[in-house]
């Protein structure tokens, strides 16, 4: 059992061992507070997905008013997600986490903590009760603060964007204050373009990020610029699925480009903001929407989509997320579960094979998009 645990912490320690570690804090008190936190961050996901937080309260500073939001945001996550799988008939299964600490920054008789943390939530449709769980990955960046309270490390802060609880009313992504160009116009002439959809689903997810099931050491593709602080950098990523040349493939227009360097260097409007890209897909006929409305209008079936109208979108295609009147956020089909579940991959925050409404609720407007070409 010690080998073992001695083992567990080498690896904790190399995985976190990044070149952004503070070189103020001690060998010691990085790996201890490394195999804490991967204890801690584990038992928060089970807890979660059991709906069981109160196991939890010894881990949270709730002398502080930011402790308790930080758990009250934890009992909040899992009784959304426990709510979301009772009404789609679904069993949550299992959970894996595996976190890279980034920086550790001691102050005083805190700790500030900067860690990247993927997420494997596995499930099971009540339909399929004989088949191998179906999973999806999840990833969020997490900036902690963390007080010493009986001897062991207290959550008193939690900042991190949550891809099972979504913010609407502080959804960056939906404000025109991203620094972008302007956008001219949408039109694009003939259509002579072929989409790939295939490379286009494989570049989703070798660059979705810190979800559990990314590719590229669950990095982004550092030939684009990180919108996340300015805005949201879910338009940006889908941008790069339809159009980089390792993805799509769908050519850049004067209206929807990005460049790295050189005289304009950076992104349009259309390329960079959600409501930008659906009137600039829709405007140039790239994209068609097949129906626009909340989830139950979507999978409820009739005369024009016997499936509902969310069966009709294959790989590639997209869904563009409004709330209260504005178009918040977009993610791109990747396929279907083993229960005929429709997922998908996106950015901010970072989702892997997602169920495609796993994050909204009943209020959510989705647009359904159909690549053209």
């Amino acid at each position: 059992m010690l080998s073992l645990l001695t083992i567990i912490s080498v690896l904790v320690v190399l995985r976190g061992m990044s070149d952004r570690l503070t070189s103020g804090t001690s060998l010691f008190s990085e790996r201890f507070v490394t195999i804490h936190l991967n204890m801690l961050l584990s038992e928060r996901a089970q807890s979660i997905i059991q709906d069981n937080t109160d196991i939890l309260v010894p881990h949270y500073d709730f002398d502080s008013i930011y402790g308790r939001w930080a758990f009250e945001h934890e009992t909040r996550r899992s009784s959304y997600l426990r709510a979301w799988s009772e009404a789609r008939n679904i069993d949550l299964v299992d959970t894996e986490v595996e976190i890279e600490v980034y920086s550790v920054e001691p102050k005083e008789n805190v700790l500030w903590v900067e860690l990247g943390e993927s997420m494997k939530i596995s499930y099971r449709h009540r339909t399929r009760p004989e088949s191998d769980p179906d999973w999806f990955g999840i990833g969020a960046e997490h900036f902690l603060e963390l007080v010493m309270k009986e001897r062991t490390w207290a959550i008193r802060k939690d900042w991190y964007l949550d891809p099972l609880d979504v913010d609407f009313e502080t959804c960056v992504s939906c404000f025109p204050d991203i620094p972008v160009q302007a956008s001219g116009g949408n039109g694009d002439g003939k259509h002579m373009y072929t989409y790939n959809r295939e490379n286009a689903v494989a570049y989703a997810d070798k660059y979705c990020g810190l979800a559990w099931g990314c590719g590229n050491t669950r990095k982004y593709n550092p030939k684009y610029k990180d919108f996340t602080g300015l805005g949201g950098d879910c338009t940006n990523f889908i941008s790069q699925v339809l159009g980089d040349e390792e993805a799509g493939g769908l050519p850049m227009t004067y209206a929807w480009r990005y460049l790295p360097h050189g005289p304009g260097t950076g992104a349009t409007q259309a390329w960079a903001q959600a409501s930008g890209l659906l009137n600039y897909m829709l405007g140039s006929g790239r994209a068609i929407c097949i129906a626009r409305g909340t989830y139950t209008h979507l999978v409820t079936p009739d005369e024009m989509y016997l499936q509902g109208a969310i069966g009709e979108l294959n790989k590639g295609d997209l869904i563009a997320y409004e709330k209260k009147g504005r178009i918040c956020h977009f993610a791109v089909v990747v396929g279907s579960d083993s229960g005929s579940y429709l997922l998908v991959n996106s950015h901010t925050a970072d989702r892997y094979h997602v169920p495609w409404d796993l994050g909204w609720d009943q209020n959510t407007v989705f647009w359904l998009l159909k690549i053209v070409g």
